[in-house]
């Protein structure tokens, strides 16, 4: 089994950048307080690193670490296919790496979380691409 590192990706966020229809960004948020940034454009694909803002990081830490509720479904994407397809219907789906009650493979997987939740909302606060 994989241990966690500083550079797992609690939760995963992209949107159309700030609303322009021609600039997708894909958030990536660590479990080291840093954010990264994948914006793909008509042409160029380009990267960003930061910081999340502390407190909200925290706070997001802190909501993960209980159980993710069992209505939330798994993300859509996952794994080899982590990054959202910009056209897809799921392209603005918000993943949140935890573990579910009675999920049965530790130390967890990524679910789907409703944007009007607090971790939701925290999610799109750090990301700050809308």
């Amino acid at each position: 089994m994989r241990k966690n590192t500083p550079a797992d990706v609690l939760a995963r966020y992209g949107n159309f950048y700030r609303g322009d229809d021609d600039l997708f960004a894909h958030c990536f948020i660590l479990r080291n307080g840093h954010c990264v940034l994948i914006f793909q454009g008509m042409e160029a694909v380009w990267i960003k690193v930061l910081k999340a803002p502390v407190a909200k990081h925290r706070q997001l830490v802190t909501l993960l670490r209980q159980p993710i509720p069992a209505a939330w479904s798994p993300a859509s994407y996952q794994g080899y296919n982590f990054v959202t397809d910009p056209e897809g219907p799921n392209a603005k789906e918000i993943a949140v790496y935890g573990v579910q009650p009675g999920d049965t493979r530790p130390p967890g997987q990524y679910y789907a979380a409703p944007a009007i939740t607090n971790i939701g909302t925290l999610v799109k606060a750090i990301a700050k691409v809308d």
